[in-house]
């Protein structure tokens, strides 16, 4: 069959379906076409992928060179669709895919089948890295058939961004009644909207500290050349007892007034805000790179984002230093107009159904799923079987977790990771990943008198790199030998793939985790780094004493545990218990597990008195 026909075919096999927020349509008219439909996306998938099959003449398996769905992936979107549930409806659900195990071939499909059965999708991801390479090995086939339209993927910044701005650009309104003085702002016309669903990629995600809890707060930037003078004026002026009384007497700021009379008060309150994050912008954390500002978001860095006027004075002052050009500077001289605050809880609940895979839906607390069940009303979960079978993964519990203090402690690291390069046979070499908190720990240990020996064969990876610095470095982090340092963020969906048979028959990738996860999950997503389609590989700990006191773990529990003496642990809203553990992951477990759910909880309360402040 031609690719030309088997396109056609698929499209011909949903017609021409509308579903809209008030009617949407699934009978068995439109469930019985799904199996079929599925059939033909993934054929397209394969043939779109198939240029080694046909390259590969006389050769033994040649069909080892095709890439093909396996049963569980689409069992799972058999499951995402109802297929096969009592009623067959469709239902918020969600869907637990091992790590490294096509999570997302299986987004990338139901995305292809929604679209073409009339649906809006978007594929909420936590990191533009991922969501962009996710879409990427999608495209071909979003744009073979027809759908790209209706699909996005994106982080969840860009999904608040999407939903904000669907009827208007909200900024450029906003913009355009202050600058004009007039509400007769352009607004867009009304369209007959298709019915939305969202797919969550790793729904612990959205339950961190950056989202679940927090609110979106776009701005729109107001310039003039009025703005510009008075901006100037302040930062040329700074003092530390410079304040507001100095600013409203100045020609600059009555210029400004005269240029905007009937929004006095909205300058007013800017200009305070400004004199503010003019005494506090340099203790915020940015980064400079291609004449911009950058802020670390996951695993990169983005430039769209500001921080208050923190930014706008980190341009002021880089500018000083010949780090920023006079052209960036004046591009970012202007007054931030609050246009709104948009809640991340509460965006989901925009759409008519969310769906997702997750590699970690096992491993969410109780205070998770109740969110997830009583909130955004997912009751339907499935867990599916590994598609390679049994866990190759070492990791001892009782041997491979060590907590050291400050003197030691990357000491230990540089001999964990001397000791775990070393395979099965002494003459040949692993890969080692070490995983860090963050950028500064990462660079204190690089630059360290520990690593000092071997620092030139090791590389490292943070967020600032380029798309292709990170593919380069992530491949060749798994080669006989390699020693990579990585940040935390580096820890989820990033795709470690063993192609080196030293490493693979030698006990595989080593990872060593430098800290101790708040959420069970983010481990998880770590140790799935190595040990991944059934190839072998180990994992081991080694913590800061210091860093685990923010857990309320002191160092005499420490040495409790490692006697077998009782500790009191009080489990959140419960009074304290004496609990003798066998482990110290056990115990640094439960401590963790306390700390993640008292701090939901205060979100949800949070959460719940800004709901009755906007009211």
């Amino acid at each position: 069959m031609k690719l030309e026909m088997l396109i056609a075919d698929t499209k011909f096999i949903t017609g021409n379906i509308k579903q809209t927020s008030d009617t949407i349509e699934w009978d068995s008219s439109v469930r019985d076409k799904i199996p079929k439909l599925l059939a033909h996306i993934f054929a397209l998938w394969t043939l779109q992928n198939a240029a080694s099959y046909f390259e590969a003449e006389d050769v033994e398996n040649k069909n080892s060179y095709l890439l093909q769905p396996h049963a569980v992936q689409v069992v799972s979107i058999f499951r995402m669709f109802g297929i096969g549930d009592k009623k067959e409806e469709l239902r918020n659900n969600l869907v637990q895919i091992g790590t490294g195990e096509g999570k997302s071939v299986t987004l990338g499909a139901t995305a292809s089948a929604l679209a073409l059965l009339g649906f809006d999708v978007r594929c909420a991801c936590y990191s533009e890295y991922l969501s962009r390479r996710d879409y990427n090995g999608f495209l071909p086939v979003f744009n073979a058939l027809g759908v790209v339209d209706y699909i996005r993927y994106g982080t969840f910044n860009k999904l608040c961004e999407d939903i904000i701005n669907r009827n208007g650009d909200i900024r450029r309104i906003v913009t355009q009644i202050i600058s004009e003085s007039s509400h007769n702002a352009e607004q867009n016309i009304q369209h007959i909207e298709r019915a939305k669903i969202l797919l969550i990629d790793e729904v612990d995600v959205f339950f961190s500290q950056d989202f679940y809890g927090n609110v979106y707060a776009p701005s729109a930037s107001l310039q003039d050349p009025t703005i510009t003078s008075l901006i100037n004026h302040i930062w040329k002026q700074r003092k530390p007892n410079f304040n507001l009384n100095h600013v409203t007497h100045t020609d600059e700021y009555k210029a400004c007034c005269n240029r905007f009379p009937t929004w006095v008060p909205l300058i007013l309150e800017a200009v305070k805000d400004i004199i503010y994050d003019l005494h506090n912008f340099e203790a915020h954390d940015y980064v400079v790179k291609d004449d911009k500002i950058g802020y670390k978001e996951q695993d990169t860095i983005v430039y769209n984002v500001v921080y208050g006027y923190k930014t706008l004075f980190a341009y002021y002052c880089e500018h000083e230093k010949g780090q920023i050009t006079s052209k960036s500077l004046e591009e970012k001289i202007s007054i931030s107009i609050k246009c709104g605050s948009f809640s991340y809880a509460e965006i989901p609940l925009q759409f008519n159904y969310i769906m997702g895979v997750t590699g970690t839906l096992e491993t969410l607390s109780e205070s998770e799923k109740q969110i997830i069940q009583n909130v955004y009303k997912i009751e339907k979960n499935t867990y599916t079987p590994s598609v390679f079978g049994a866990n190759n993964l070492i990791f001892r519990v009782k041997d491979d977790i060590r907590i050291e203090n400050s003197d030691d402690y990357f000491n230990v690291i540089k001999k964990e990771i001397d000791d775990r390069l070393v395979g099965r046979k002494s003459s040949e070499k692993r890969a080692v990943l070490v995983f860090f908190e963050s950028k500064q720990k990462l660079k204190e240990f690089y630059e360290s008198k520990a690593l000092e020996t071997i620092k030139q064969s090791v590389a490292y990876l943070t967020e600032e790199a380029s798309s292709e610095e990170k593919e380069a470095t992530i491949k060749r982090a798994t080669t006989s030998g390699q020693i990579t340092l990585f940040v935390r963020t580096f820890g989820r969906g990033t795709d470690f793939i063993c192609y080196d048979r030293n490493v693979a028959t030698n006990g595989g990738t080593h990872v060593i985790q430098t800290f101790l996860s708040e959420e069970c999950s983010e481990e998880k997503q770590i140790k799935g780094r190595t040990a991944r389609q059934g190839d072998y590989g180990s994992y081991s700990m080694i913590l800061l004493d210091r860093d685990l006191e923010r857990f309320l773990i002191q160092t005499e529990d420490i040495e409790d545990v490692k006697k077998g003496k009782a500790i009191s642990i009080r489990p959140n809203d419960a009074p304290p218990v004496n609990i003798t553990y066998d482990t110290l992951y056990d115990f640094l477990h439960d401590k963790r597990n306390i700390l993640f759910n008292a701090q939901l909880k205060l979100k949800l309360k949070l959460k719940v008195t800004h709901f009755k402040l906007q009211l």
